[in-house]
């Protein structure tokens, strides 16, 4: 399954928020902060991966 720019930005909204929440628990906020890590990792290799068409 393929994720948008858009829905990758939306699940990160959602981690971050679960990874300060209060009552979670320590296991749910490693997992939230570790899934965080990866979509943002995700989408700076996107926009390094996007190559502009040479000239040549």
């Amino acid at each position: 399954m393929l994720l948008t720019l858009k829905e990758k930005k939306f699940l990160i909204q959602m981690l971050a928020k679960q990874k300060r929440s209060f009552w979670g628990s320590k296991q749910e906020k490693l997992m939230a902060e570790e899934l965080l890590e990866k979509f943002e990792q995700n989408i700076r290799n996107e926009k390094t991966n996007d190559m502009k068409q040479s000239r040549l």
